[in-house]
């Protein structure tokens, strides 16, 4: 299943990235090896910025549901214990890539 990675940018929601088919390394390697000269060097700068801003949309969009995760299994230790292992989860991941409360 594949997801279109989509960013927002000057009020318009949703706009799928330039070139969707290519992988964050191939976009990462054409970034790598832009030159000055090169005709298509705006494409490429585009092409960029299109990626980063999808992929911090997408970060910030799982940082979210981790923290609505970690909001509805925030009942101090009740629950099952496959609940509170998620919370953990949830917390880790949160705390690790900057998203903690």
């Amino acid at each position: 299943m594949s997801v279109v990675l989509t960013y927002d940018w000057n009020g318009h929601t949703d706009r799928v990235v330039q070139s969707p088919e290519k992988s964050n390394i191939e976009v990462a390697c054409r970034v790598r090896m832009l030159m000055r000269s090169d005709l298509d060097h705006e494409s490429v700068c585009t092409l960029a910025r299109d990626r980063i801003m999808g992929l911090d949309k997408r970060i910030g969009e799982l940082l979210t549901g981790l923290r609505s995760i970690l909001d509805r299994a925030d009942n101090g230790e009740l629950g099952t214990s496959k609940v509170q292992d998620m919370r953990r989860i949830a917390a880790a991941l949160l705390a690790k890539h900057g998203g903690a409360s």
